[in-house]
C-alpha cells in the first residue's frame, strides 16, 4: 500500500449544503481512518477502478443530528453513527436482505459524503442510532467492528478454535468478537510486534509471527481462520491452515489477483472458502448494538486520537502498521 502523502490529500472548505427531505445534517464529533480510504489515498489499481477523484474521504462516524425533517424516526440531538452502503431496496440482492451487495450499490464515499469534517449531509436511510454509555470513539467504530463481528460469527460456525491472519483493526476487532462470543482458543497471526501485543490486549490467546515454527498446542489446525490482511501470501498461508472441513473467511482486499490451488487446497480437504463485505445492513447493526449492550467493549483496538488538522501524522500512523484503530477529532 502506498504511503498517504501531502500531495494526495488536503484539508479543504466546502460549502455546507442543506439538507434535503430524506437527508440529515450531522456535526461529526470523531471518525475513523479506514483501510478502504488508504487504499484511495495510495491510489492502487482497486481504487482506480472504483473511484473518481477528487472526492471527500471518512465513512467512520460518530455524530449529532442538527437538522432533520420530522416523521424521519430521528431528531436534532441524536447521535449516531451510519452504515455505508445504500441500496436500492428493489433489486433481488436488496430483497433477500442483502443490501450491501446491491445490484447498483452506492458506498458513503462514492456519493460524495465524507466523515473527515465538521459537518456532513447523510441520507437517513445511512444512519444508525448509537447506543448510550459509549464512548464516542467506540461509536465510530462500530462500522468497521460489525465486520468483525461478522467474520468472528461466521467463523465460529465451523467450531471454538480459531485463528485470525492480520492484527490490524478488523483483525482486532473480530479477536474481540471471538471472544466475546465464547471462543475458545484464538490465535493472532502477524507480522507487527506492536500489533502482534495489541492482538493480546483483545484477548487472543498466544500471537505469533508469519511462518515460524510453534509448539503443538499453538499449531494445531484450528477450526477456522479469518484472514482480514489482504496479502496474498497470508491467504495462501490461510487456506492451508484448517482442519480438513474446516473454513476461511476473507476479509481483507488484496490489491491483486491471488493464486489458490483449489484441488490441493480446497476440494480434497473439503475447505470452506467464504467472503465477509461489510455488514449486514439491519441484522448486522442490530447484533452489534445487543453485543455492545452486552458488554463488548470496543476500546482496546482503539489506539491513537488526532485532532483533525494533524491528518498527515494520523494517516501516516495508520498506514505503517503501527497501531490499531486512529481516530480524528473534529
Amino acid at each position: 500500500m502506498a504511503q498517504p502523502t501531502a500531495q494526495a490529500v488536503k484539508l479543504v472548505d466546502r460549502p455546507l449544503a442543506s439538507p434535503g427531505p430524506d437527508e440529515a445534517l450531522l456535526r461529526i464529533s470523531c471518525a475513523g481512518i479506514c483501510g478502504t480510504d488508504l487504499h484511495i489515498i495510495g491510489w492502487n489499481s482497486w481504487a482506480a477502478k472504483r473511484y473518481r477523484t477528487p472526492l471527500p474521504l471518512g465513512h467512520e462516524l460518530c455524530a449529532e443530528i442538527v437538522e432533520i425533517a420530522p416523521g424521519l424516526g430521528f431528531a436534532p440531538g441524536d447521535r449516531v453513527s451510519a452504515e455505508t452502503h445504500l441500496g436500492c431496496g428493489s433489486c433481488a440482492q436488496c430483497l433477500q436482505g442483502r443490501g450491501h451487495t446491491c445490484e447498483t450499490l452506492k458506498t458513503f464515499t462514492s456519493l460524495g459524503l465524507g466523515a473527515f469534517g465538521d459537518y456532513a449531509v447523510v441520507p437517513v436511510a445511512l444512519l444508525r442510532r448509537a447506543p448510550t454509555g459509549i464512548q464516542d470513539e467506540q461509536v465510530a467504530s462500530m462500522e468497521p467492528a460489525g465486520i468483525g463481528l461478522r467474520a468472528a460469527r461466521h467463523a465460529l460456525r465451523y467450531g471454538n478454535n480459531v485463528t485470525v491472519s492480520g492484527c490490524g483493526p478488523i483483525g482486532l476487532f473480530t479477536i474481540l468478537a471471538l471472544r466475546h462470543l465464547g471462543a475458545t482458543r484464538v490465535l493472532a497471526i502477524e507480522p507487527s510486534e506492536m500489533r502482534r501485543s495489541l492482538a493480546l490486549a483483545c484477548g487472543a490467546h498466544d500471537a505469533i509471527v508469519p511462518n515460524t515454527k510453534t509448539d503443538t498446542s499453538t499449531a494445531r489446525q484450528p477450526d477456522a481462520v479469518v484472514e482480514t490482511s489482504g496479502a496474498p501470501a497470508a491467504l495462501a498461508s490461510a487456506l492451508a491452515m484448517p482442519r480438513a472441513g474446516g473454513g476461511v473467511v476473507t476479509v481483507g482486499l488484496p490489491a491483486a489477483d491471488v493464486p489458490v490451488d483449489v484441488a490441493g487446497q480446497i476440494v480434497l480437504r473439503e475447505i470452506r472458502l467464504e467472503g465477509v463485505y461489510g455488514r449486514l445492513v439491519n441484522e448486522g447493526w442490530t447484533d452489534l448494538q445487543e453485543a455492545l449492550a452486552d458488554g463488548l467493549d470496543l476500546s482496546p483496538a482503539i489506539t491513537h486520537s488526532y485532532s483533525l488538522e494533524n491528518y498527515h501524522e494520523a494517516l501516516d500512523t495508520a498506514a505503517r502498521s503501527a497501531s490499531g484503530k486512529v481516530i480524528l477529532r473534529m
